[in-house]
């Protein structure tokens, strides 16, 4: 991420969606701070 001048109390939160999942590395990385399968998203929304 780049640096940028922020506000008072505001941070980044790196945020991975994805659709056809990721590899263990990157689960057990703690880099994000939330990974979404937007395909649970997806199956969710059909069967509403």
């Amino acid at each position: 991420m780049s640096t940028q001048s922020l506000r008072e109390g505001m941070s980044y939160c790196p945020v991975l969606i994805h659709v056809n999942g990721v590899s263990d590395s990157v689960l057990d990385s703690d880099y994000f701070t939330e990974i979404i399968d937007f395909t649970d998203t997806l199956i969710k929304q059909t069967r509403d």
